[in-house]
């Protein structure tokens, strides 16, 4: 079984943490200051190392601007939770990452979806967001750069959602797990108006774990660049081979990505003479070729299936083969 299905970079073991990692929680494990009860909010030290490495000549951060959270499932939670109440609506990208929709469920807080666009990168379509507002809806949710699409955002179409949000007054929720995965400089904001709430709700738990913050001013700053470079390139060098391998399929629509590491491929059922939608298509591709790539529909998007891009080069190849010979098998003969 290849496995394209799941965002886990060290599933194959190809994409392990640096040594550096290692080697500063092994020695923060080893201090008895790093034990114990640390701020709901996180450690100073830490905290200033974060405020460090993202600070931007037109964001400038200090340690107090920083929440640590325990990843980005519980920041965007408390965002989410310090937003919005019971009955109100956040809009959040379609197709999008469904644990947004797992956390307003269980916040009891409405979802409304906005459409990206395929045939633009999976831009915004800023039409169809200004007609999902209503006067229920507390706060936009934008993912950049995307899962699952893999899009990017340039700087000015970033400025146009900007806009608009602030014409309606709306707050921006920025998911940007991926920030470091591509080549281009984002436009950060931060949000001050919100922070006495999310520094309230950070109390709620007893913040992230107190190891890998006393660890985190090493590995911040002692990982080299490189690390990250082969990492980027082995995803980069993946995306190519799967958009010039697949784009040749009749069938098949590969969108390649900018950044994060996935790959949209649209699927035209009506070129094939047995296979009826996403799901339909990634049941047969276990059950005939063993591979396993999630169907888009479980990001609110039909017709679409997904690649995880991380694994070895060698898997990636084999991976489209299957695919290829899949399509084959399948599509209708004149």
């Amino acid at each position: 079984m290849i496995s394209l299905s799941i965002g886990d970079p060290t599933h194959y073991k190809n994409m392990l943490p640096p040594i550096e990692a290692e080697e500063a929680v092994t020695e923060a494990v080893q201090k008895p200051t790093s034990h114990g009860y640390v701020p709901s909010f996180g450690l100073e030290a830490a905290r200033q190392a974060v405020a460090e490495l993202w600070t931007k000549p037109n964001c400038q951060l200090k340690f107090d601007d920083i929440i640590l959270t325990s990843g980005c499932s519980h920041a965007l939670e408390m965002c989410i939770n310090c937003l919005a109440n019971p009955g109100d609506n956040i809009l959040l990208p379609r197709p999008g990452f469904s644990l947004y929709v797992t956390l307003c469920k269980s916040l009891n807080i409405e979802t409304r979806f906005y459409d990206l666009i395929p045939d633009k990168c999976w831009e915004v379509d800023l039409d169809h967001l200004q007609s999902m507002i209503n006067e229920k809806t507390k706060a936009i949710l934008i993912n950049n750069p995307s899962n699952p699409c893999g899009a990017v955002y340039g700087k000015e179409h970033l400025c146009s959602i900007i806009d608009l949000c602030e014409k309606n007054c709306l707050p921006i929720i920025a998911d940007e797990i991926y920030a470091d995965m591509f080549e281009l400089a984002l436009l950060f904001v931060f949000l001050d108006a919100i922070k006495p709430g999310l520094l309230d709700l950070s109390s709620r738990i007893l913040g992230p774990n107190s190891i890998i913050q006393a660890a985190l001013p090493y590995i911040l700053t002692q990982t080299p660049q490189s690390y990250f470079d082969e990492i980027i390139t082995q995803i980069q060098m993946n995306a190519q081979f799967c958009y010039e391998t697949l784009s040749s399929v009749p069938g098949l629509k590969p969108i390649m990505p900018s950044g994060a590491m996935y790959m949209l491929i649209g699927i035209d059922v009506t070129a094939f003479r047995d296979i009826e939608s996403d799901t339909d298509l990634f049941k047969k591709l276990i059950d005939e070729e063993s591979l396993s790539c999630l169907p888009a529909s479980v990001f609110g998007i039909s017709n679409y299936i997904r690649l995880v891009l991380t694994a070895p080069f060698e898997k990636t190849q084999e991976a489209c083969m299957r695919i290829v010979e899949f399509c084959e098998r399948h599509t209708n003969t004149i």
